[in-house]
C-alpha cells in the first residue's frame, strides 16, 4: 500500500509562515493566497491551519499583529527572526521542494487533469448513470495504473 504523501514535515508550517512574514507583514488571507500562488494552485492551506498557527506563533512571541482596516496584519518580531535564522537548512529544503513541485505541475499532469475535470463539469447534464459508471471505471483503472507506475518496485 502506498504511503500517504506529506507536503510538510511536522512543525515546518510555522517556519513557512515565518519565512513569508519575513518578506513582508501580511494578514492571514494574504498568506493563504501567497502560498497558493507559490505552489501554482497545487496547495493552499485552509484558514483552519493558518490562523491557529499564527495564534501559536504569537503566543511564542515570534509574531505580533496590528489592526489595519479591520484586519490583523502579522509582523515578524526580532525573536521570530532569530528563530527563523536557525532554520536555514529546512528553508533551503523547502525552496528546493517547491521548485520540484512547480516543475512537476509544469509537466502537464495537472493541466490534463484539469481538462478532464472541466469536460465533466461542463457536460455533467449529458452524463447518464450508465455513462457515469463507465467514466468511474476508466478513472479507477487509470488510478490503479498510475499507482503501479509510481510505486513500481516499492512494496
Amino acid at each position: 500500500m502506498p504511503r500517504k504523501p506529506i507536503l510538510f514535515k511536522k512543525g515546518f508550517f510555522k517556519i513557512l509562515l515565518l519565512y513569508y512574514l519575513n518578506e513582508k507583514p501580511m494578514h492571514g488571507y494574504e498568506i493563504i493566497n501567497k502560498i497558493r500562488k507559490e505552489f501554482l494552485g497545487f496547495y493552499a492551506p485552509s484558514p483552519g491551519v493558518v490562523y491557529p498557527t499564527l495564534f501559536y506563533l504569537e503566543d511564542l512571541g515570534y509574531v505580533y499583529h496590528e489592526k489595519e482596516d479591520g484586519r490583523k496584519i502579522y509582523h515578524l518580531t526580532e525573536k521570530g527572526k532569530k528563530f527563523l535564522s536557525t532554520k536555514e537548512a529546512q528553508i533551503k529544503f523547502f525552496l528546493k521542494k517547491k521548485e520540484e513541485i512547480k516543475k512537476f505541475v509544469c509537466k502537464g499532469f495537472f493541466k490534463k487533469l484539469f481538462e478532464i475535470f472541466k469536460l465533466l463539469t461542463l457536460h455533467y447534464q449529458e452524463i447518464s448513470e450508465r455513462k457515469a459508471s463507465e467514466i468511474v471505471k476508466v478513472i479507477e483503472d487509470s488510478h490503479s495504473k498510475i499507482q503501479e507506475i509510481i510505486f513500481k518496485g516499492e512494496q
